[in-house]
């Protein structure tokens, strides 16, 4: 038994030199080399190899024979998963799920996937010749003594020293080794935030900045021609549904939307805010949320509007340090305000519309601006009885220990919305005091919506589907020359960048260099929604297909019923391009 442990512990040392070598590939492609990723290229294929161990002494009770086969052919399946990984990473910069295997294996994979038959054939050579390698180093594992327990140190050295480094940089922001983690596929490395604050230590400020290593955001450079410099202004409520736009509960941009473009089947690509105000900021999924926040890469909307000498009123309720908009969004802007100074929500909410109408009072009309407005209180169900009048009563605050009644909580929501449109109103009438509308775009929505129990399947808030419960919301824009209008196609928050970059600042930068949206006044609509949330899933026609933690699609009606029908293969195919695009 001695030796068989012996020789497992060989055999697993000797094959992480084959994984290292895989992982130094990924490497390659990422372009960027340091003692840290020789260190995390090492010690995270001893992950593996010390998995390889585990099982190959579990192994060992079996027949000798039947033991090495099993051996060997665990290793080749790791070794042909690890090599199939590199192949996707160097094109897609997306390392292979549970879901993209689904698809590979699926019925329709033959549509999604085509390859010609040369590739079967080099296909077929590169795991023979997999399987060779892992056999010879099977049979070397038998004859080797004292080299394995000096590279077994070397690989223990690197697998602590990479995680301990990690556990450091994450706490500190160092950006040069967190950056890496994305490079090698199944990584878990060690982060002791808390544990450090509670033992007294100090994040540090940032140590250092560098250009972006995860997102090649956008693929060019961008050019205007003879742009228009309107003032821009987007308000936006936190979890505002589609239903609650109307006469009776929003009376003010109700008024608004008469002489404004209205779209009616607009979705916030997210149903959280997160991704929500990522997505209509960069004109991308919130795929590339990680890379940005990491990069602190910011948007091309945001870098145009600076480069035409905008400028800038940000005013959010809530802090834009949680989600890190502070790091993504708004990392250029100078001066950021990142919270607003007031004991409530609804006191914030008064407070930035006050704000705001001191910045447009305080400021030189020769020069355009943006602004954003960023109301809570709809997200935290939260009105002022003494400057607003409720209409929905009764109402009752949210309990999340008890069953809810939903015609209470309803209501209160519905009072929030109505307390948030009258703060609205207050801008509006501001923005036409100043003589400036004629001047001005204003898009209001939501970044994304909130649900009620209206599948009658448990689910309230957001954050839990992908329903228009939780993702679709209003959007109405007052543009001028745009006579007003109601547009009934499918549209989404990607679209809003590339309607600005062309219609406004008309960049002839190809669209998809730098947005995988489309202009938004297209009659085309869009063939599919992306969502993202915890997991993120799809839109098409009247079925959405789930992409799970877990690595199983899973489809369901608009009802959120299970169903038979799959969504078009090639559909699934053009969402894998527009989430890797932008990818180094």
């Amino acid at each position: 038994m001695k030796n068989k442990l012996f020789r497992a512990f060989t055999y697993s040392t000797v094959v992480c030199i084959l994984w290292a070598l895989i992982f130094t590939q990924h490497f390659n492609v990422y372009g960027s080399y340091d003692l840290f990723s020789i260190a995390y290229i090492v010690g995270h294929a001893a992950e593996f190899a010390f998995a390889l161990f585990l099982l190959s002494v579990i192994l060992s009770i079996l027949p000798r024979k039947l033991w090495g086969v099993l051996a060997i052919t665990i290793a080749v399946a790791i070794t042909t998963f690890l090599s199939v990984d590199y192949i996707v990473y160097k094109q897609f910069r997306l390392h292979i799920t549970g879901s993209m295997l689904s698809m590979f294996f699926g019925p329709a994979s033959g549509d999604i996937f085509v390859f010609p038959k040369s590739m079967y054939i080099t296909a077929a050579g590169a795991l023979i010749a997999i399987v060779a390698v892992i056999t010879g180093l099977w049979v070397l594992s038998q004859r080797l003594r004292k080299i394995p327990i000096l590279i077994a140190l070397f690989m223990f050295i690197s697998l602590v020293g990479y995680n301990i480094t990690h556990a450091w940089a994450s706490f500190a922001e160092y950006n040069p080794i967190t950056t890496q983690m994305t490079v090698l596929p199944i990584t878990f490395p060690l982060s002791a935030n808390k544990l450090l604050r509670n033992l007294g230590f100090e994040a540090p400020e940032r140590i250092e900045q560098f250009e972006p290593q995860l997102m090649s955001y956008p693929l060019d450079n961008i050019t205007l021609n003879a742009p228009d410099t309107p003032n821009i202004i987007l308000i936006m409520l936190d979890g505002w549904r589609t239903d609650t736009m109307n006469e009776f509960n929003t009376p003010n941009i109700f008024e608004f939307s008469k002489g404004a473009v209205q779209f009616n089947n607009h979705n916030a690509n997210s149903n959280h805010t997160r991704h929500g105000v990522f997505s209509i900021f960069y004109g991308l999924p919130g795929a590339y949320w990680d890379a940005a926040v990491t990069d602190t890469v910011s948007p091309v909307l945001i870098d145009t509007l600076q480069s035409l000498n905008y400028d800038f009123g940000i005013f959010a309720s809530a802090a834009l340090t949680s989600p890190e908009f502070h790091k993504t969004v708004f990392t250029k802007i100078p001066n950021l305000r990142l919270s607003t100074d007031a004991p409530s929500t609804i006191l914030r909410d008064r407070k930035i519309t006050e704000e705001f109408i001191e910045f447009l009072d305080s400021r030189d009309n020769k020069t355009p601006f943006f602004s954003f407005l960023f109301y809570d209180s709809t997200h935290a169900y939260q009105y002022d009885n003494t400057t607003y009048t409720p209409k929905f009563l009764p109402d009752k605050e949210r309990d999340y220990l008890e069953t809810q009644d939903k015609t209470l909580i309803f209501n209160r929501y519905r009072n929030s919305v109505g307390y948030a449109d009258m703060l609205v109103g207050r801008a509006l009438e501001a923005i036409e005091a100043k003589g400036i509308a004629d001047n001005t775009i204003i898009i209001i929505t939501g970044d994304h919506a909130e649900e009620f129990d209206d599948l009658g399947k448990g689910y309230w808030g957001h954050n839990g589907n992908y329903s228009e419960f939780q993702t679709k919301v209003p959007m109405i824009i007052r543009w001028q020359g745009k006579e007003p209008a109601v547009y009934n196609y499918r549209t989404s928050h990607i679209d809003i960048v590339p309607t600005i970059m062309q219609s406004i600042f008309h960049t002839t930068t190809p669209v998809e260099s730098y947005t995988t949206g489309v202009n938004i006044f297209s009659s085309d609509g869009r063939k599919f929604i992306y969502m993202q949330g915890d997991e993120y899933a799809i839109l098409t026609d009247d079925i959405i297909t789930i992409f799970r933690k877990i690595g199983l699609l899973e489809t369901v009606t608009e009802r959120y019923d299970r169903t038979d029908k799959r969504v078009n293969p090639l559909i699934l195919k053009d969402m894998m391009e527009e989430i890797g695009r932008f990818k180094r």
